[in-house]
C-alpha cells in the first residue's frame, strides 16, 4: 500500500495508514451527516415563515371580505328576519377573526 509505505519511510508505525484511512471516512461521514442535518433545519424553518406567511395572507383575505359584508348591511339596514341573521353572522365573523384589530 503506497500509504503504509508512505508512513513506514517516515519512521512512523504502519498501521498509523489504516488509522487515517479510517479516521478520514469517519469525519467526511460526520460532516456529510452534520451538513444534511442544518440544511434539512433550514428547510423546515423557510416551510414554516412560508406556512406563516400564507396564513397571514389568507386571513388578510378572509377579514377584507368579512368587513366588506358587515359595512354593507350597516350601512343599509337589513328589513327582514334572514337579512338580520346574515347581518349578526357578519359581525360576529369580524369580532371572532378580530378584523378591526390592527
Amino acid at each position: 500500500m503506497p500509504l503504509r509505505q508512505w508512513f513506514t519511510e517516515r519512521g512512523h508505525p504502519g498501521w498509523y495508514s489504516w488509522a487515517v484511512v479510517v479516521g478520514t471516512a469517519l469525519t467526511s461521514s460526520v460532516l456529510c451527516l452534520v451538513v444534511t442535518i442544518h440544511m434539512a433545519q433550514v428547510s423546515v424553518e423557510r416551510e414554516r415563515k412560508a406556512r406563516i406567511q400564507s396564513q397571514v395572507e389568507g386571513r388578510r383575505a378572509a377579514c377584507a371580505l368579512i368587513v366588506a359584508q358587515d359595512d354593507a348591511f350597516r350601512d343599509t339596514r337589513p328589513a327582514t328576519p334572514a337579512g338580520v341573521k346574515a347581518a349578526k353572522a357578519w359581525r360576529d365573523l369580524r369580532i371572532q377573526f378580530r378584523c378591526d384589530e390592527r
